[in-house]
């Protein structure tokens, strides 16, 4: 406690803020920051390593020097906001657009089994396929049996996807042909890279419910991916976690800047 008459008052901190990351560019230079969205959880965390000597002088050993021969200081983002940007990010990957033109597909062939769907425009190259088909007709390879629609096969139009259906005229290791015309437009495509990480700066701007604001600045840091992405839930929002290596930009930029608001003129 303070000597009585001593004026004190604890800072107590419900924190709230927005949360800032300024990719880098393949050549080390700043991209611009853009805003992460909706984050419930940024803390920071650091560790020490140190070196501990004991006395031998007598008959109990007593600590008589400790060192701290290094910091690692760490962050880590909760995000709830599962954009197409923030995907990127979590899989290391990039965001590209990809474009689909009504050009009409005819003989696609697809060897099927019944009870079993399969993906219209599929290949090595676009395993996603394509979406948005019209003018859908299966034939066999020969082109001599037209198969009916939601008796022999049931069709997703909108997800470009057939259904063989069982009991029906095609048969189990049948080849079809497929004829479609995708519908034209753009698909925003999120791709994992092969690093496993990014780097870039971070800012907080901090809004707090209670306490001072406190705005925050890691110079340089690797953001990777830490624990699941969930893409199926029951009663809670999908979130995901990025793990923050919080690395040295330069010898004379300090890891981690905290600054309070503006006091006076």
């Amino acid at each position: 406690m303070p000597i009585a008459g001593t004026n004190f008052a604890n800072t107590y901190v419900f924190g709230r803020g927005e949360l800032f990351v300024d990719l880098f560019d393949n050549n080390g230079n700043k991209t611009g920051e853009r805003f992460l969205g909706n984050c419930p959880g940024f803390s920071l965390n650091i560790e020490s390593e140190q070196f501990e000597h004991f006395s031998s002088t007598g008959g109990l050993r007593k600590k008589d020097l400790t060192v701290t021969l290094s910091v690692n200081f760490n962050a880590e983002i909760t995000c709830d906001d599962v954009s197409a940007q923030n995907l990127a990010l979590f899989l290391g990957g990039t965001v590209s657009t990809v474009t689909q033109t009504a050009t009409p597909v005819t003989n696609e062939a697809i060897t099927v089994n019944q009870d079993r769907e399969y993906q219209l425009g599929a290949t090595s190259g676009n395993p996603m396929g394509v979406q948005d088909v019209t003018s859908v007709v299966v034939t066999n390879v020969a082109g001599t049996t037209t198969y009916v629609l939601n008796t022999d096969y049931r069709l997703d139009a909108a997800k470009a996807r057939i259904y063989i259906i069982r009991g029906g005229a095609i048969a189990n290791g049948t080849t079809v042909h497929v004829d479609y015309t995708p519908t034209a437009g753009t698909i925003t495509r999120v791709s994992s890279g092969g690093s496993g990480s990014q780097t870039g700066a971070i800012r907080f701007i901090s809004d707090n419910a209670a306490g001072p604001n406190r705005d925050l600045y890691i110079a340089s840091a690797s953001l990777s991916p830490s624990g699941e992405l969930p893409l199926i839930t029951e009663d809670d929002l999908a979130s995901f976690t990025l793990a923050v290596g919080i690395n040295e930009r330069d010898s004379g930029t300090p890891q981690i800047i905290i600054d309070g608001r503006r006091i006076g003129s």
